[in-house]
């Protein structure tokens, strides 16, 4: 009989794999974005390593934070735990939820890769808000440039094949 609960315990755990899955807080709005961010930096991929042996997908990149557009993060080399891709030679807006000195880019839109044309000097003499608008406007245009290229792709490809 005391075997029960144990194993009813037990089905329920293995049954929820959640439980030790990472929890991605997501996105609401713009002034909930800015005010949960405790560090919000300019940053450029330097490398990446798998720290952790969870499948978790869970991993640590280092990068090199060029501005900091809030929190007390200073310029320099920064060790950043994440989830999403980060490729090398990119720029990043890079958002956490933590306190110095860990920086989990883990929310929904916490890191973001800018356009390699972007000039960081379009963020001067903008508050906050408005320098993240900025950015997140010049990634949506990129996006947008990046699927009307990849749909042009899929259409000829489509084309090619259909006259096999």
């Amino acid at each position: 009989m005391t075997r029960a609960p144990f194993t009813i315990f037990l089905l329920v755990v293995l049954s929820v794999p959640s439980m030790w899955a990472v929890k991605i807080t997501e996105f609401v709005d713009m002034d909930v974005y800015v005010q949960r961010g405790k560090q919000i930096v300019i940053a450029d991929f330097i490398t990446a390593e798998n720290t952790h042996n969870y499948e978790d997908d869970l991993y640590t990149a280092e990068v090199n934070v060029v501005r900091v557009l809030k929190g007390s993060t200073t310029l320099g080399k920064l060790k950043v735990l994440t989830i999403y891709p980060i490729t090398k030679g990119t720029r990043y807006l890079l958002y956490s939820l933590s306190d110095p000195p860990a920086f989990q880019a883990i929310p929904e839109l916490s890191v973001i890769a800018l356009p390699q044309k972007f000039d960081l000097a379009r963020l001067d003499s903008n508050d906050l808000l408005n320098q993240l608008l900025l950015i997140f406007e010049s990634r949506q245009a990129h996006i947008k440039s990046e699927l009307e290229s990849l749909s042009n792709e899929q259409r000829l490809l489509e084309k090619a094949l259909s006259e096999k």
